[in-house]
């Protein structure tokens, strides 16, 4: 592989090539694999999220009311309606409790062949100086989730770009921690990339690592997957399935955050 062409690029711009180049491929695992986990946790959250598909007309709760305006606006694939809901997402299921705070643009930058590249993930959950979740919305949207830095994301499987751009923002974070989820737009996926130095030191020298890197991809166990890409969240048992993802999702940051 060391005739691949490796050349300098932000992380919006890597696609299948950077991950030739580089030795990372990608490996669809179960819930139990992902997250470690026999069967997922209950979700936390309104009930009236969990029973209606659509916003009921009788009066709800501000939570209840605020999920199903982000979740249809998302729906409508207006850009910056993604990072909302997101956000949103984020907030009500308190991934920014217990010292962790969401940061909004936040600019990372890493080293590759020779140059200094930039990465700029429209979210992140911080627990001091530290990333440990990123959402971006990019040319497809979504969460993303990884080992040491947790993310979920959402986007349309045909597409290439996704997954090597996913992998550019967690060689960004890890420098950054280390120097101090077409289709709907609400179709989470989740991934683990184990992010090592010698990763880091590859990309950086525009060298092949001798070590591969196996991308753990898990599909949320819905009951059918080629309607799941179609209608996202909107079926109340897709929904429910991926809001108790997010709540291993959770498990894990705290985990991480923890240990």
């Amino acid at each position: 592989m060391a005739g691949l062409n490796r050349t300098a690029k932000s992380g919006s711009d890597w696609t299948s090539s950077e991950l030739l180049a580089f030795n990372i491929s990608i490996e669809d695992v179960d819930v139990s694999t992902f997250f470690g986990i026999d069967q997922l946790p209950k979700v936390t959250i309104s009930s009236i999220v969990l029973d209606n598909d659509r916003k009921p007309e009788h009066p709800i709760s501000k939570d209840a009311r605020l999920f199903f305006y982000y979740l249809d606006r998302a729906n409508i694939r207006e850009k910056a309606a993604v990072n909302d809901f997101a956000l949103y997402l984020l907030k009500l299921l308190d991934f920014d409790d217990e010292e962790r705070a969401i940061v909004m643009r936040k600019e990372l930058t890493f080293d590759m062949c020779g140059n200094r590249v930039y990465a700029k993930p429209d979210l992140c959950v911080m627990r001091d100086y530290e990333l440990v979740l990123m959402v971006q919305e990019e040319k497809v949207s979504y969460i993303e989730m990884y080992t040491s830095f947790l993310l979920l994301r959402a986007f349309n499987l045909k597409d290439i770009h996704p997954v090597p751009q996913l992998v550019a923002d967690a060689i960004a974070a890890f420098v950054s921690n280390n120097q101090g989820q077409h289709k709907q737009e609400s179709t989470p996926l989740f991934y683990k990339i184990p992010i090592s130095n010698a990763l880091v030191e590859a990309v950086s020298t525009a060298q092949y690592p001798a070590q591969p890197t196996v991308v753990q991809r898990l599909l949320p166990p819905v009951p059918d997957v080629d309607f799941y890409l179609d209608q996202g969240l909107n079926p109340l048992e897709n929904r429910i399935i991926v809001l108790k993802c997010c709540e291993a999702l959770k498990g894990l940051l705290v985990s991480y955050c923890s240990g």
